[in-house]
């Protein structure tokens, strides 16, 4: 794998969303490009950021019980 493609995964690779044959290319490429590393850090902080921007709110008790008969 070279730069160009991790740079396209790094998004879904930070987010969990890649196959395991991917992971374990894009992981190879990490052990031998510090570049690559640091933007897969940048983008794991953003990632985090992320999470916890998005206000956390209360579900309905009605759907919690749905939820949870099925």
């Amino acid at each position: 794998m070279i730069c160009y493609q991790v740079h396209e995964l790094i998004v879904p690779y930070s987010l969990g969303c890649l196959d395991s044959r991917e992971v374990h290319a894009i992981e190879a490429h990490f052990e031998n490009c510090r570049g690559c590393r640091s933007l897969l850090a940048q983008h794991s902080d953003l990632v985090v950021h992320m999470a916890y921007a998005v206000p956390q709110v209360e579900a309905p008790i009605h759907l919690k019980r749905r939820i949870l008969e099925k």
